[in-house]
């Protein structure tokens, strides 16, 4: 996992991640320092039985995920 500079998660070496919260799959957003993945825009809009919504991902709310998960195109 990397870090942005406020130490929030961002993104992996390759990969985007997602966080399921509070019923919310969860992604960090753009301006959190990631790269504007391909396959997260595509899980983004996928019709999901949960919101998704960008936020940042620190860990202010430890122990609130139900899970964490990360996605590559290959």
């Amino acid at each position: 996992l990397m870090l942005n500079h406020k130490g929030e998660v961002a993104e992996c070496t390759g990969d985007n991640i997602f966080i399921v919260r509070q019923g919310t799959l969860q992604t960090p957003p753009i301006d959190a320092g990631i790269l504007e993945g391909i396959t997260r825009e595509a899980v983004i809009e996928l019709p999901l039985p949960m919101p998704t919504a960008p936020r940042p991902a620190g860990d202010e709310e430890e122990g609130a995920e139900r899970g964490v998960f990360i996605i590559d195109l290959i």
